[in-house]
């Protein structure tokens, strides 16, 4: 008489632990670039704390920004990825970038990003 089998075999063990380890990767993999963005959004939003209610042009605006970017040692966002509009509330600091990292060989992430201040 065969025993019946209890739990798992080795090839289901194998496959969870590999799909475990996709997802762990994939985790470590997008934590840096959210650890930046939520950096990039209070960067955002004391800018535009600063100079809530000046008349500012977008020139100085990028320089500050840019300033503190550095201090974080953000380099991958440039001055097209930043836009400043003004409305009858006050100057709207926008700042949209793509960020990338590798995955796995030749799969690549891509987390489109997005911060905005009043």
């Amino acid at each position: 008489m065969l025993k019946k089998q209890q739990g798992m075999g080795m090839v289901s063990w194998i496959l969870s632990l590999s799909v475990l380890g996709l997802v762990f990767i994939f985790g470590l993999k997008l934590f840096p670039i959210y650890y930046d963005y939520f950096a990039v959004q209070d960067i955002v939003k004391d800018v535009a704390r600063e100079y809530r209610g000046k008349k500012v042009g977008q020139i100085k605006l990028w320089k500050t920004i840019k300033k503190h970017l550095n201090v974080n040692d953000i380099n991958y966002i440039t001055p097209d990825n930043f836009k400043a509009l003004t409305t009858k509330d006050g100057t709207e600091l926008i700042l949209k970038y793509d960020a990338r990292t590798t995955y796995l060989w030749n799969i690549d992430l891509l987390v489109k990003l997005e911060s905005r201040a009043k």
